[in-house]
């Protein structure tokens, strides 16, 4: 019975990871019915190479260096903050300019 249990939650975490994962480093996923399942699709002309880079090199710190998970997230979190205030990011006015006009 635990087994059992412990295989939802492990699916359930690892369907998070990838629905966040996909959301993260592409602008634009798509879904797609196949088989009576919903496949998400990324468009690739929309991948930001930010989130990717940042990733693949923190993936490297943990994988290679030994990293834990705070060092990871502190790093993360400064590098993607020292971005946004070297591009002037305004996420809010990012999403106002995206949403169409009402008509």
């Amino acid at each position: 019975m635990i087994g059992g249990t412990a295989l939802v939650v492990v699916g359930v975490v690892l369907n998070l990871a990838v629905w966040l994962g996909l959301h993260t480093l592409f602008g634009m996923v798509t879904e797609i019915m196949e088989l009576g399942m919903v496949i998400p699709m990324p468009h690739l002309t929309t991948l930001d190479v930010f989130a990717f880079l940042l990733a693949a090199v923190m993936f490297l710190d943990m994988w290679r260096l030994r990293w834990g998970i705070i060092p990871v997230v502190l790093v993360t979190a400064i590098c993607t903050q020292e971005m946004a205030f070297y591009i002037n990011f305004n996420p809010v006015k990012l999403r106002e300019e995206q949403q169409d006009p009402v008509v």
